[in-house]
């Protein structure tokens, strides 16, 4: 399954975050789409912030590194199917009458806002997961703040 390009590690992480978006299906109508969208961040947020701490203190051994930083990465891409599909509809709801041009426009926002982010956090990678993981940080945390105080 893991070949010699690591494309078997791919297709595990592809396979392992795509998961997300089959329990959001499952589980939207119990909790809610902001509910699950909150919890999420607020995962994300703790979730990032251990890593950070363990990545910080140099608290991994050289063994499991690579390993921390996949189950790390999955769950950020398992956390980006549960509240994609969420966020996207939230921001369609009240928007019926023009949803093609609502969609439109969230797409170009959201592409313009994530290569704002990820551009200097490229500028910034210095041979560590450190800067990926802090943006993370930040940004759940963020997202996980305007949920909770942008609610309606």
């Amino acid at each position: 399954i893991l070949g010699p390009s690591g494309s078997g590690k791919s297709s595990l992480m592809a396979i392992l975050s795509g998961s997300g978006t089959i329990l959001n299906a499952t589980f939207v109508i119990r909790y809610g789409m902001r509910r699950i969208a909150r919890w999420a961040y607020i995962m994300q947020t703790c979730v990032a912030g251990v890593m950070l701490v363990l990545l910080l203190g140099d608290l991994l051994p050289p063994a499991l590194r690579f390993p921390a930083f996949f189950l790390w990465a999955v769950s950020l891409f398992f956390m980006a199917g549960v509240t994609f599909g969420n966020l996207n509809a939230l921001a369609l709801q009240r928007m019926g009458h023009i949803a093609g041009m609502t969609a439109s426009i969230v797409s170009a926002v959201s592409t313009i806002a994530a290569t704002l982010i990820a551009a200097p956090v490229g500028l910034l990678y210095n041979g560590t997961a450190i800067p990926v993981v802090t943006a993370a940080l930040i940004c759940s945390a963020l997202a996980w703040y305007l949920m909770r105080h942008l609610d309606d």
